[in-house]
């Protein structure tokens, strides 16, 4: 593939691993549909600006999650803001691009705020103040990653623009992810309690007793077709709502 610098023109350096796009069905796959609902939603690629290599990002970021990648550095709730690690910089970099990605997961797949909580709105908090606290601390980790790649040496670089954009947009990114799931992926899909009824609906007895008659009424003329039969499975087939005019027309079947 070309070597390209996603902070500049092309170089002879490689993009970082989570922007070269894999050959695998999978996340050829994940790049297809996700291009699709970001057009679904309302975001399509490069409608706001150039941002191509955040599909690359997002479709290697579903494709691992597809995998059952986990990440020791998500954190919960407000800790990966509130109790960041001493580390290089490369590596504070790291545990905030991991919160963010955590967080973009889960609000955007599982419609919650991370993927370490057992519940999905914590306690003392309403929905709509849990979405929005969730939105801001996504934000704010793509944010202080892309910042601290920017800062640091040039070989990390080039992943910084692509932060920067899902921090800035990180709503949006949310969205497309959650039209991804419910569309493509059927994640988070519920019936209530009356479509459930509706699926399983009682069955309608006069329904079935009104079939029976007729069953019955056709096997009669069936045996002995005469006008009494005839005028007999003409009157169950309309209480059935069935039409019997095969039957009828031929005197048997």
């Amino acid at each position: 593939m070309p070597r390209v610098d996603f902070d500049g023109p092309l170089t002879g350096r490689r993009p970082p691993s989570c922007l070269r796009v894999a050959p695998g069905a999978l996340d050829a796959w994940l790049t297809e549909a996700l291009l699709e609902s970001r057009k679904e939603c309302g975001f399509a690629t490069n409608a706001y600006g150039p941002d191509e290599d955040v599909n690359v990002y997002l479709a290697r970021l579903l494709a691992a999650h597809g995998r059952g990648a986990r990440h020791p550095d998500a954190r919960g709730g407000a800790e990966p803001l509130l109790q960041p690690p001493v580390r290089s910089r490369a590596g504070l970099a790291l545990w905030y691009r991991r919160n963010g990605d955590d967080r973009l997961l889960a609000l955007g797949l599982y419609r919650r705020g991370d993927l370490q909580r057992r519940r999905r709105v914590p306690f003392g908090f309403t929905p709509s103040q849990a979405a929005a606290r969730d939105l801001a601390h996504g934000r704010a980790c793509y944010a202080a990653a892309a910042c601290l790649l920017r800062a640091g040496a040039p070989g990390t670089r080039g992943l910084a623009p692509v932060l920067r954009k899902l921090s800035l947009a990180f709503p949006q990114y949310v969205r497309v992810l959650e039209t991804l799931a419910r569309g493509r992926l059927g994640l988070g899909e519920r019936l209530s309690w009356c479509a459930l009824r509706e699926i399983a609906a009682a069955p309608d007895h006069a329904a079935a007793a009104a079939l029976d008659v007729f069953l019955d009424r056709l096997t009669e003329h069936q045996n002995a077709p005469d006008e009494r039969t005839r005028a007999a499975l003409a009157g169950a087939a309309r209480r059935a709502g069935i039409d019997a005019t095969p039957w009828l027309a031929r005197g048997e079947s």
